[in-house]
């Protein structure tokens, strides 16, 4: 950061105005359609993220963060700047690349919707920072969210779903269940009763309800805990798993991938694998 010394610049100020309920609405209707900084800041991420960093590029941050600035008080000033054409120019060349790649974890983007990782800080940083929930077996695919699903049932993944609504709002409140200080294992009591108020108050039956929190959760809201979902409805979800599972089917001792068994006592789904599992087993054997 050397070098960078904070910006000086006069915004305008709005004209006085008696304070009624249609400024206000005014004032609100301004703020909705005007006060979106997300754009802009995502724009000056890209500037990062655009290489090299010289003079130019510091200029269009600087630019950026000025237009920012003016957006943020649009609701309160009602003014807006235009910048000039050579230097709205500039700025296009530099924000018309995609977000970064570390917005694939910031933002839930797809990895069509950012540019390839470069050696910019942020992406150095994603790239070193292991994932500690999950590690999956290279051999398995892509987690399918629908195994966990009743796929003879409806669902909905709109925010404004009845089921979304009153999941959110008791999940916020999931404390407020804990009254009874003498009920033993508070967690299960209290996601036990999440689990009512959803259902009670949705309306909805408990296929519908579990089918529309799953397609949401995984798709929708990503980045979301899923602790409310497993500890209210996880008996469910299991169920659903098993039937969508071939029941035949067996788990790779070596790769953990799932294969259905041409033999009763096969344990690994290849050649390949048995071959890893038998020197497996003559080590342990030599090692007694």
């Amino acid at each position: 950061m050397k070098g960078i010394v904070p910006l000086a610049y006069n915004l305008k100020k709005a004209k006085a105005e008696k304070l009624s309920t249609d400024s206000m609405y005014q004032g609100m209707a301004h703020a909705y359609t005007g006060g979106n900084i997300g754009p802009i800041s995502n724009n000056i991420t890209k500037v990062w993220n655009s290489g090299e960093i010289g003079e130019e590029q510091l200029n269009v941050v600087k630019w950026l963060c000025f237009q920012n600035n003016a957006v943020i008080d649009y609701a309160k000033t009602l003014w807006l700047p235009e910048p000039p054409k050579e230097i709205a120019d500039t700025i296009k060349s530099y924000t018309k690349a995609k977000v970064p790649d570390f917005f694939i974890y910031a933002k839930d983007k797809e990895s069509h919707q950012v540019e390839l990782p470069n050696n910019s800080t942020m992406n150095r940083i994603a790239a070193s920072i292991p994932d500690p929930k999950i590690k999956f077996s290279k051999t398995i695919s892509k987690f399918d969210y629908r195994m966990l699903m009743n796929l003879d049932c409806d669902f909905s993944v709109s925010s404004e779903s009845p089921v979304i609504k009153v999941y959110d709002y008791w999940n916020a409140r999931i404390n407020e269940f804990e009254d009874d200080k003498a009920v033993k294992n508070q967690d299960m009591y209290k996601y036990k009763n999440l689990r009512r108020k959803v259902l009670e108050e949705s309306g909805k039956d408990i296929d519908y309800v579990v089918n529309t929190l799953v397609a949401y959760l995984y798709t929708v809201r990503k980045t979301s805990a899923k602790k409310g979902l497993w500890d209210s409805f996880g008996d469910v979800i299991i169920q659903n798993l098993k039937n969508n599972l071939d029941q035949e089917s067996k788990i790779c001792k070596i790769c953990g991938k799932r294969f259905v068994p041409k033999r009763i006592d096969q344990v690994t789904c290849s050649a390949e694998c048995a071959r890893l599992l038998d020197n497996q087993n003559r080590k342990l054997r030599r090692s007694l």
